[in-house]
């Protein structure tokens, strides 16, 4: 028996009980005799009982020790919790009490249920001892998500709950009741029933009030389900707003309360701020709270110190000196800001900030920085320094040019001021706002270019040091920045120098956190894209270290949640949790990877057919990673460089550069190669933004060797299927989330919050656009083109409906408004050469009259070219199909032709062939024939075809 009560081991206890849930007799009867001889000691029992019933103990199939009880056992344990709940002393064990009791309840309630449950519940809240009434709003509260059960009782528990929130209760029983308030109205569905609560608002607001005065524990216990509240159903505060806002910013406001208290009445306000989709636009009709909020949160910045350590940290981001509240007035007013838009928020900024900055108080001018020339003048402190630097990157990533041009001989000045300072992370800020504003001003910064060099150079070779390394890689940042701006006509003499000394470095062994490689990496594409082919002879050496990079693998740890996981807390490590698994990744490493991935872009892109000793090479690494699921930026570099390498090692094919052994053929096994995966990976592919990237990688590729065909087309007409079905299932998915958003309650929209919604929805209309018009469905469309006309017998079989899927595109109703009209000419053109390669398979009767009807092809001039003279050569040979059985569709393609012969819609070759075209019609037609196609055109059409014969025809392009 001791062994069994001991609470220090529960198994034992634990086995007892599992003896109670045997069909053995012989199992199950000693069991419930030692279990009888166990509940003569209530104190003990009651808490191993809470222990095993309490703890996560199932079967194969889910169920509980619970459930195997026989009903006479489950009787005694329920009958045991109630009576423990009366007599146990302690509140931390009756609190466990509770928490069993809710937990039995809520398996059993839709099963056998407890009917003895309320009733003793109710007797609870009529007993005179504080501890029996908290005990009872604990089990409601819990039991809150049962509410359907409680329907016929919800006029009674709230007059309850009421009742125990009034001056005299104590506050712990107060506070029960708030908590259980709060879960009710989060459980019941029907809105009328909510709708009883609200008269409980100003007793929850005085609960708070009251509790803040006596006790901050429980008072944030209050904030924490208040907080909840406004998450799940801001709107039931709309009706008692002014009162709900007016206590939490008063809340936030006072510096006599703990800053626990204050940052949870700040998430709060906030929570409320942005519940834009369950209660739009209800903080921004209270302008006054959104005020006095955004000035708690400017105070909330002057939490912070100029602690000595701040001076000598690894990065700005370290937070020696900055208090709690700074760190949630830094993350709240960027909420803010978001949540309630420039409307609002710029002019309480513009009203506010500059007091911030004329203020004598360095942490005054430090929360306030935003008037970027005073901020560059201030000399008085790092810190204000630092974040100055930080301002001026803003301030150029959104200027134009020319107005970058009134401020840089004083801000060129006060960096280069900044960068004698001594103080890394001041000079560190410096040259990322030099490389910024070099970046702006593009070649006007060469009358700078003399100045600011020499400094560059100088701490690029000086910075040695370890805590100088980011220092090192931010002046080869802003160097290679500085370079493209000002050409390499300017940079050459002090780019070779520089990198000469980049591949020094490079030999040097660095250690893993060292930021040079990456800023090194990005540093040599730069200086790449600025030298152009005067960068070859750097490659053998750059090379090596940059295909490294790009096959570093993933580093993946899986554990158990409750292990200890050392990389918790490490910047370099992403953790997530999945199931009863955390699974953490190593993100500096696939940053670094995808930053190689881009460079070799980069290269690709710029040394064309320069790049070729190392385009097998590079095509063998990008080709798997179109798979690469683990990170989005390393698929987005393969698929943005694959069409380039293939192109590099056309140019250098073309022009001789290649090896014996890389002939035609190899470079058709390239194609086949990347096409392969490349149709694989785009059905796969879970990002549309990526989706929409590998559909125009597929139609550059197709552009740069087209004549290779590449792979078996049928497999390849397949893929593209499956991804027009893709795009179908994307489409439906966004229609549906506007007309959700369209469906959602207006009555509280104001201009921002439209303003807003309309951004929602032109957001889905990008979605649309994916696949309506432009790259992706322009690249499908040409990719079906492409099939039809070099495809053979293989696609035969996919000919019907890859016909009929081209006709429905082409008669949609807006098929020829806005930007659809590019993706129609498209799909136009593609209809065509289904019609002209692929006629033996489909009956292709539909599908000319469809072709011919939406003749002329206009909106894409490439497309309109390539349509007119598949047009024309069907006329030269008399097609019968085209033409009519008697001819009867001349007078349409002349029309066609009255159209586009005056513009750049058919090259001068072809039109020469219509001229000779309607010559042979005039000679060789009968006057009838004649009359009826000039009958058919407009009075415009008939000019512009008369004063088009009469021109003299185009001379042919010279011979090449």
């Amino acid at each position: 028996l001791a062994v069994l009560l001991d609470v220090s081991n529960p198994a034992a206890f634990e086995g007892l009980m599992r003896t109670l849930t045997s069909h053995d007799n012989a199992v199950r009867d000693p069991g419930e005799a030692m279990f009888n001889e166990c509940k003569k000691q209530p104190d003990q029992c009651t808490t191993q009982l809470i222990q095993v019933l309490t703890k996560d103990v199932h079967d194969d199939e889910g169920n509980t020790i619970w459930q195997f009880l026989r009903p006479e056992t489950q009787a005694g344990i329920k009958g045991e919790l109630l009576k423990s709940l009366l007599e146990e002393p302690s509140r931390s064990i009756s609190k466990k009490v509770c928490d069993t009791i809710s937990e039995i309840a809520a398996i059993i309630y839709d099963t056998t249920g407890w009917p003895e449950l309320l009733p003793f519940m109710f007797q609870c809240i009529q007993s005179q001892e504080a501890r029996h009434k908290e005990s009872a709003l604990l089990i409601f509260a819990q039991l809150a998500h049962c509410a359907p059960h409680l329907q016929p009782y919800l006029g009674t528990l709230h007059d309850v709950l009421g009742s125990s929130m009034q001056p005299t209760v104590v506050f712990d029983v107060k506070i029960a009741a708030l908590k259980a308030t709060i879960n009710f109205i989060l459980s019941i569905e029907n809105q009328t029933d909510i709708d009883r609560f609200q008269d409980l608002v100003p007793l929850m607001l005085q609960t708070l009030g009251a509790a803040l005065e006596e006790d901050e524990i429980l008072a944030r216990e209050a904030l924490e389900a208040l907080i909840e509240l406004a998450e799940n159903n801001p709107r039931f505060l709309r009706a008692q707003l002014a009162a709900v806002l007016t206590v939490m910013i008063t809340i936030a406001e006072s510096d006599k309360l703990e800053d626990s208290s204050r940052n949870y009445a700040v998430e709060f306000l906030l929570t409320l701020a942005q519940a834009r989709e369950k209660a739009p636009g209800m903080l921004r009709k209270a302008p006054q709270f959104v005020q006095r909020l955004f000035q708690a949160l400017l105070m909330f910045l002057l939490d912070i110190e100029d602690d000595a350590a701040w001076h000598t940290v690894e990065n700005d981001e370290d937070e020696e000196g900055m208090g709690e509240r700074y760190d949630v007035g830094q993350e709240g007013l960027d909420r803010l800001a978001i949540a309630m838009g420039g409307k609002t928020i710029l002019p309480l900024a513009g009203q506010l900030l500059p007091q911030c900055l004329a203020s004598d108080d360095w942490k005054m001018r430090h929360a306030g920085l935003i008037a970027l020339s005073q901020v560059m003048e201030d000399h008085a402190n790092p810190r204000v320094q630092a974040h100055g630097s930080a301002a001026v990157v803003n301030f150029s990533e959104s200027c134009p040019k020319e107005m970058m041009m009134l401020y840089c001989d004083a801000l060129i000045t006060k960096l280069i001021e900044l960068l004698q300072s001594g103080k890394k992370l001041v000079m560190e800020g410096a040259l990322t706002a030099l490389a910024s504003v070099a970046d702006c001003a593009q070649s006007e910064f060469i009358k700078y270019y003399d100045t600011v060099m020499p400094y560059l150079k100088n701490i690029l070779m000086t910075a040695t040091e370890k805590q100088h390394r980011m220092l090192r890689a931010k002046s080869m940042e802003c160097i290679s920045l500085v370079g493209m701006a000002v050409g390499k006509d300017r940079f050459y003499n002090d780019a070779v120098e520089v990198m000469d000394l980049l591949m020094r470095l490079q030999q040097t062994e660095m250690e893993d956190d060292d930021p040079t490689v990456s800023y090194m990496l990005q540093a040599w594409a730069r200086l790449c894209k600025c030298l152009k082919s005067a960068f070859l002879p750097y490659l053998p050496q750059v090379m090596p270290p940059l295909l490294k990079s790009a096959q570093l693998k993933t580093d993946v740890t899986v554990r158990d949640v409750d292990e200890v996981d050392e990389n918790e807390d490490d910047e370099d490590w992403e953790t997530i949790e999945l199931g009863d698994k955390r699974i953490s990744i190593r993100t500096s490493v696939l940053e670094e990877k995808a930053t190689a991935c881009n460079m070799l872009f980069c290269y690709a892109d710029e040394l064309k057919e320069g790049f070729y000793p190392y385009v097998e090479e590079v095509v063998q690494l990008m080709v798997p990673l179109l798979k690469f699921y683990v990170h989005e930026d390393v698929r987005n570099a393969a698929v943005t460089a694959l069409p380039e390498l293939l192109n590099d090692a056309k140019l250098a094919l073309e022009k001789g550069m290649c090896a014996p052994h890389h002939d035609a053929n190899w470079l058709k096994a390239m194609m086949d190669f990347i096409l392969v995966d490349l149709c694989e990976a785009v059905v796969k592919e879970p990002e549309v933004e990526i989706v929409s990237n590998m559909l125009e990688a597929l139609h550059e590729l197709i552009d740069y060797g087209g004549e290779l065909l590449p792979m078996d087309p049928a497999k390849m007409a397949q893929q593209l299927t499956g991804v027009a079905e893709m795009f179908k299932e994307i489409l439906k998915k966004s229609v549906q989330r506007m007309e959700e958003r369209q469906a959602r309650p207006q009555e509280d929209f104001d201009e921002e919050e439209l303003e807003a919604l309309n951004e929602e929805n032109e957001q889905e209309t990008d979605v649309y656009d994916q696949d309506d018009n432009c790259d992706v469905r322009q690249a499908v469309l040409y990719g079906f083109g492409v099939l039809a006309q070099f495809g053979g017998d293989p696609v035969k079989p996919a000919v019907p409906d890859l016909a009929a899927k081209l006709i429905e595109v082409i008669t949609l109703p807006e098929s020829r408004t806005g930007d659809n009209e590019v993706a129609t000419d498209n799909a136009v053109s593609a209809l065509g050469k289904v019609i002209q390669y692929q006629r033996s398979a489909f009956d292709p009767t539909a599908a000319m009259s469809t072709w011919l009807s939406y003749l002329p092809v206009k909106g894409d001039k490439e497309e309109a070219q390539i349509v007119h003279e598949a047009l024309v050569r069907m006329v030269e040979t008399g097609d019968a199909l085209l033409v009519g059985a008697s001819q009867e569709n001349l007078p349409h393609v002349v029309k066609i032709f009255s159209q586009v012969v005056n513009e750049e819609l058919m090259t001068d070759e072809v039109k020469n062939r219509v001229r000779a075209l309607m010559m042979s019609m005039q000679t060789n037609l009968q006057p009838p024939q004649v009359a009826a196609i000039w009958g058919a055109l407009s009075p415009e059409e008939q000019a512009g075809l008369q004063m088009f014969m009469q021109a003299p025809a185009a001379s042919p392009p010279p011979a090449q």
